[in-house]
């Protein structure tokens, strides 16, 4: 082979390994586009759920103490390593307040894979919350099907409207 020959068969394989890299990059953006819309979808229906229960999404999250005594805040120098918070339970952990000054805590939804809610009842038992599960468990907005879906209120809070698809029965499977 002609060192001409070698040129040739190298620009060639230059540009091959260019439009791999190209396709690369703009399936790395099409991923990030559905990544973005995903949460775009996530974040809408967590404040029609906030809408539907009188409450705000909350910018930020807090401890299960907090919101068992309905405050504002954790308190000054605090860090947010509240074991129950670290547990599965609370996996894909999403914060409300209420509406209104000064938004104190309303909920936590915890969104866990695989975990039943006998267990998620035990467990707000045991730390003084209510465990408010929709007609379908498995309609969470974080992994529908994959995950489950538990709202963690005080027990001032008596009820909790949930989204319509929650309140759809689970079809069996087949």
């Amino acid at each position: 082979m002609s060192i001409r020959e070698l040129a040739e068969l190298a620009a060639d394989i230059l540009a091959d390994v260019n439009r791999l890299y190209d396709g690369i990059a703009e399936l790395e953006n099409d991923g990030m586009e559905i990544h973005d819309r995903q949460h775009e979808l996530q974040r809408q229906a967590a404040q029609e759920f906030a809408a539907l229960n009188g409450w705000r999404l909350s910018r930020s999250r807090f401890m299960v103490k907090t919101l068992l005594r309905g405050g504002v805040h954790d308190g000054y120098g605090l860090r947010l390593d509240d074991p129950v918070l670290c547990s599965d339970l609370f996996d894909h952990a999403v914060f409300f307040r209420e509406i209104a000054r000064p938004y104190c805590t309303a909920a936590i939804v915890g969104q866990p894979y695989d975990t039943s809610a006998d267990i998620a009842r035990a467990v707000a038992v045991e730390i003084g919350l209510v465990l408010h599960v929709p007609t379908n468990v498995n309609v969470s907005w974080h992994y529908p099907g994959w995950t489950r879906f538990f709202c963690f209120t005080r027990p001032a809070v008596a009820r909790v409207q949930f989204l319509p698809e929650q309140l759809e029965r689970e079809e069996a499977a087949g």
